[in-house]
């Protein structure tokens, strides 16, 4: 069975002697339903990708980063547990695998604003960050700087 990622689907394949391999059908990622902003405990997380199994902020996610979705999640894939601020919102950052320090990203999660925040490094001087920087809490702002700075 393939590995599928927060907003990723894979072909799922059967084999008989007799039809040889075709497609059983596609694995789309799904997160655990009912879920919510209140069942959120960064001390239970290994890692940072376990917050998309919450619904709520798998949701979140989705309509932050729309179509940028599956290029931010590849570069939280190698990636580490989160540490929660003083606020209460936590984060972890990653990176793209044999790519890190080429598109590295961020995540983080606010569960008292139900809010999801997410860079990622660019060409540029700057990540591109979704929502918008100027929408960012200041001590997470500063923990993206710092977990990105190149």
């Amino acid at each position: 069975v393939p590995y599928v990622g927060p907003g990723g689907s894979s072909e799922l394949h059967s084999w008989t002697p007799d039809g040889g391999l075709k497609i059983a059908g596609i694995l789309s990622f799904a997160p655990q339903p009912g879920s919510n902003w209140d069942d959120l405990d960064p001390s239970k997380m290994d890692h940072i990708m376990a917050a998309f199994d919450n619904e709520a902020v798998y949701r979140a996610a989705q309509k932050v980063l729309g179509g940028a979705m599956s290029d931010v999640v590849s570069g939280l894939s190698v990636g580490t547990a989160p540490e929660t601020l003083p606020s209460g919102i936590f984060h972890a950052s990653g990176c793209v695998p044999h790519n890190c320090g080429g598109a590295n990203a961020f995540m983080g999660v606010d569960p008292k604003g139900r809010k999801v925040y997410f860079a990622q490094q660019t060409d540029g001087p700057k990540p591109q960050m979704w929502p918008d920087a100027k929408n960012w809490p200041k001590d997470l702002r500063a923990a993206m700087s710092a977990a990105l700075a190149r």
